[in-house]
């Protein structure tokens, strides 16, 4: 090893990374709902006071699982971006962003929609991008 050799990796030599952070913030995304949502259901279930036909597992349910989802979503970026983790981070909470807002302005555009699915669109988008700022704002590096 030289005499100037630094014993930590520089920034130069994670450059794959970057392309790593949309598919890292989506994996987790999906990871964090989906593991919400099973305990979430498990919960339900072993309780035994709430249906799945219900208003718990109709509205709680997703609203909490797209909480988590937000959440894993930006942390995920955040943790997966070699420097500037607040930066990316902020890029794809931005991204999320639109994508919630597109997805919202389908669901209340679109015929093929109810309004009760439209509500519970908008209500998903709002709590995701919501988790996710917070997300953002916990973050330490």
């Amino acid at each position: 090893m030289e005499e100037n050799a630094s014993p930590t990796v520089r920034w130069t030599d994670e450059w794959w990374r970057w392309p790593l952070v949309p598919v890292a913030a989506v994996a987790g995304l999906f990871a964090a709902w989906i593991a919400a949502s099973a305990v979430l259901w498990l919960q339900m279930k072993f309780t035994g006071g709430f249906a799945e036909d219900g208003w718990y597992f109709r509205f709680i349910v997703p609203a909490l699982a797209s909480a988590a989802a937000g959440y894993g979503y930006s942390m995920a970026a955040c943790m997966t971006a070699p420097r500037g983790h607040k930066f990316a981070g902020t890029a794809m909470v931005t991204l999320l962003a639109v994508v919630g807002l597109l997805s919202t302005t389908i669901a209340w555009t679109s015929t093929n929609y109810s309004v009760g699915l439209a509500i519970q669109t908008t209500v998903a988008a709002v709590v995701t991008q919501a988790a996710a700022i917070a997300a953002l704002v916990a973050f330490e590096t």
